[in-house]
């Protein structure tokens, strides 16, 4: 089992970023996450 995680700080500014991870890699799960600090 492949999982991977992907830092999307703004993923409406990177689709494409993703469609290569996914392509690439073939994860079974992708783990999205957006950190944000105040």
């Amino acid at each position: 089992m492949r999982i991977v995680s992907f830092n999307i700080n703004s993923i409406r500014a990177r689709p494409h970023q993703l469609i290569h991870l996914r392509d690439t890699l073939d994860p079974d799960v992708i783990g999205l996450q957006e950190t944000k600090v105040n």
